[in-house]
């Protein structure tokens, strides 16, 4: 029985073979002859093309933008002004500035033709005199105090010699108040000054803020873009133009993960 089922087999075996063989001839098997090559896959995307060195034209300060002097493909240079925010209220500031300054010089000369220092001089001379004088007027009502309890000097004498005293003393209290004058019109010049120079300083921040309102380009090349036109309100720091130098340039590819 074994033998005869793997002769069974055989013919089956045989009679498929004669089949496949028989109705298509020899099967074709496809081949190809391998090489080297470049593989290439394209993908659809979006890109930038931009200059390698590049910077953006800012608003110095918030405000409208009153004027801009630059279309695409102009050249520029660094530092140029190429347009100004409204500077109508920087210009007033500036002008109320420079009237405070010219006020406060004005009062200042005023100050400064004050009391002459020869007449300071001479008050102080007068000053010292008097009470040198006074000094000397108490000594001598005290001596005669102490003659007079010892009946050495009359009453009369001692009186006249405090009248004297009195008179001294209030000669030194009438100078020392017209120097003490003299001193307040000294301050008046030092504050006078003070104020000459707070006017300056406050002249010196509004001329700096109306030089913010130009706008300038921060860098040489060429506008290659222009983000806004005059009469746009712009915060501080926004975006008005860009400018690069495009001989050398860039593509800035977006590519979908």
């Amino acid at each position: 029985m074994k033998w005869l089922a793997v002769g069974g087999a055989v013919v089956v075996l045989a009679g498929v073979a004669y089949w496949t063989l028989g109705r298509g001839g020899p099967t074709v098997v496809p081949f190809a002859k391998v090489s080297r090559g470049r593989l290439v896959s394209t993908l659809g995307t979006n890109a930038r093309i931009e200059p390698l060195e590049w910077a953006v034209v800012r608003a110095p300060a918030a405000g409208k933008l009153a004027t801009l002097t630059i279309a695409l493909g102009d050249t520029v240079r660094a530092g140029q002004a190429v347009g100004a925010m409204d500077a109508e209220a920087a210009r007033a500031a500036v002008v109320q500035a420079e009237a405070a300054l010219e006020q406060a010089r004005a009062a200042l000369a005023a100050a400064e033709r004050g009391p002459a220092r020869q007449l300071v001089a001479e008050v102080d001379g007068e000053l010292a005199t008097a009470r040198v004088e006074a000094d000397q007027a108490r000594r001598r009502v005290k001596n005669l105090e102490a003659l007079a309890a010892a009946q050495a000097a009359t009453r009369l004498e001692l009186e006249q010699a405090k009248d004297r005293a009195a008179v001294a003393e209030a000669r030194v209290e009438a100078l020392a108040k017209r120097r003490s004058t003299l001193e307040t019109d000294r301050a008046a010049v030092d504050s006078a000054r003070a104020r000459v120079k707070e006017a300056g300083s406050v002249l010196a921040v509004a001329r700096a803020a109306l030089a913010k309102t130009a706008v300038v380009s921060p860098m040489a090349g060429t506008v290659y873009s222009l983000e806004v036109k005059p009469g746009a309100v712009l915060e501080n720091g926004a975006a008005i133009a860009e400018v690069g130098k495009l001989e050398e340039l860039r593509a800035v590819v977006a590519v979908d993960e």
